[in-house]
């Protein structure tokens, strides 16, 4: 998990940050299969360098994950306001941009289509937005991903910096 500059008129998932605006606060889940090493991946660099492939003007490999994702639960590790206090669950106060539908913001539920359809690429990242403003100086989020085979994934965000907005 990592912040995601959300002050501007786009969310700029590829500039990770730990200082976030207080209405304007989202970070991107990272959901991947580390499994994967160098040696594993030799034949797909053996099939993108090849002279067979030489020919074609794009080379696309997708993925289809092993595993679906059941659910994936947010959780808030400081208080964010009076309603929303140290270890509740944030999903309701969570929208998710949506690559598929050019950067729009999304019900929350829509991140399982991101995480279990076809990637183009050995993990997805889904980004998601904080419908509410955050109070405190400071946030942090817990993101527990439960896996069909019965694995449960958790990661834990950087405490973020929270300033007020200027809105």
């Amino acid at each position: 998990m990592y912040g995601v500059n959300n002050a501007g008129d786009y969310a700029f998932a590829n500039q990770p940050t730990d200082t976030l605006y207080s209405k304007a606060v989202a970070f991107s889940l990272k959901v991947a299969d580390t499994s994967h090493s160098y040696a594993s991946n030799y034949d797909y660099f053996k099939k993108a360098f090849s002279f067979k492939q030489a020919y074609a003007t794009s080379i696309s490999f997708s993925y289809i994950p092993s595993e679906s994702v059941e659910s994936v639960t947010i959780y808030s590790l400081f208080d964010i306001n009076t309603s929303i206090k140290t270890g509740d669950v944030i999903n309701d106060y969570l929208l998710y941009i949506s690559v598929q539908n050019n950067g729009l913001y999304d019900n929350f539920d829509k991140i399982y289509a991101n995480f279990n359809g076809e990637q183009n690429s050995m993990f997805a990242i889904a980004t998601l937005v904080l419908r509410t403003e955050v109070e405190n100086t400071m946030a942090q989020f817990k993101a527990e991903v439960v896996l069909d085979d019965g694995n449960t994934l958790t990661t834990t965000s950087p405490i973020f910096t929270i300033i007020p907005s200027e809105l």
